[in-house]
């Protein structure tokens, strides 16, 4: 959507140009181009969009590139005090849009490491997260992270930290249920052309990917029915750095959950009704200032020692020291919550 405002700004102007100067033949074939190669895009991956404009924004790069060439070269006139201000308020949105998309992609990459940094849990070199818990915009659009096909790049930023052991993360909706049953110790997937490789085809200089299989991230067993002897061996806290938060905010900080059980697991589910991380307020006195407590993400991946992850957090309209309490939320069968940790915040 808004990421391409400029570009329309920039067809519009230039057609508009082309038909005052009665240079029909030009018009037609820059609107030829854009609708045609747009359509042609479209119909080849068009199903990326709109869950991810990644990468089917890649493949549209042309347009602007050809529209930009026609505008500078037939529109645009420097000597023109208008043309220069048209030039720079385009330079100053597309600036403003390049840095907030910056942004974006950060933040995706962010949590990308952190799936990445999940998956060391477990000994299987190939790790497959659910949409619903890797990537969940259904509940928050503020909630990012649809980076679906970094097969390659999983492999390159899990090497750099862990250059014996580089592991490949990605998300399992990006390929059928049944490609999985091929993927074995001894192969990987290869997103540039969609197939499956030999481990031998790799650099193993540079990533000596073990030969350890595939682990689905997200499994799926009944435990509200657990003693509570295991779940008083989960905990959940804010990182330290989200102890003084701004009131009145809808935020993302990062948490840790830690499993302190030796022999199970948390499980983070794979049916619609799932588990979730909840919390609610308590003021300085222990008094809760909302008897529902808000459940809102889910469970990123099943855990074995730890993981972080993001939660999305709203904080109290005034400010003050509060007690942030958080429990797993399990809609399996019956509602259930189980207390997960405390944590202490003060808000400005």
């Amino acid at each position: 959507g808004l990421a391409y405002i400029s570009l329309f700004t920039l067809i519009a102007i230039t057609v508009w140009h082309f038909f005052r100067k009665k240079q029909y033949l030009h018009a037609a074939l820059l609107l030829f181009f854009c609708l045609g190669y747009w359509a042609f895009v479209n119909f080849k991956v068009g199903f990326l969009y709109p869950d991810s404009f990644e990468p089917y924004e890649r493949y549209l790069l042309p347009i602007p590139i050809t529209v930009a060439f026609a505008f500078v070269y037939y529109v645009l006139d420097l000597s023109s005090f208008k043309h220069f201000g048209i030039l720079t308020v385009i330079l100053v949105v597309q600036t403003f849009m390049l840095m907030q998309y910056g942004r974006l992609v950060s933040k995706r990459f962010d949590q990308m490491e952190m799936a990445i940094e999940n998956a060391y849990q477990f000994p299987h070199s190939k790790f497959i997260y659910r949409k619903a818990n890797y990537y969940y915009r259904d509940i928050s659009p503020r909630l990012i992270g649809h980076c679906w096909i970094q097969t390659q790049e999983s492999i390159l930023l899990s090497a750099m930290r862990h250059p014996q052991d580089p592991r490949q993360v990605f998300v399992k909706e990006i390929l059928p249920d049944d490609f999985y049953d091929k993927i074995d110790g001894s192969n990987y997937f290869n997103s540039p052309d969609g197939w499956l490789k030999d481990h031998s085809e790799l650099d193993t200089f540079y990533f000596p990917m073990h030969k350890t299989g595939l682990r689905r991230a997200n499994t799926d067993t009944l435990q509200v029915h657990l003693p509570d002897s295991f779940f008083a061996q989960i905990k959940i806290q804010l990182h330290s750095e989200y102890k003084k938060l701004k009131r009145k905010r809808e935020l993302l900080p990062y948490i840790k959950i830690t499993n302190h059980s030796t022999d199970r697991l948390i499980y983070s589910g794979t049916k619609t009704d799932g588990i979730y991380i909840s919390y609610r307020w308590l003021d300085a006195n222990g008094s809760t200032l909302t008897e529902e407590w808000t459940r809102i993400t889910p469970l990123q991946c099943d855990v074995k020692t730890s993981i972080d992850q993001q939660v999305l957090l709203r904080t109290p309209d005034t400010a003050g020291k509060y007690m942030l309490e958080w429990e797993l939320f399990f809609e399996q069968g019956e509602l259930s919550k189980k207390t997960a940790g405390r944590d202490e915040v003060e808000l400005e």
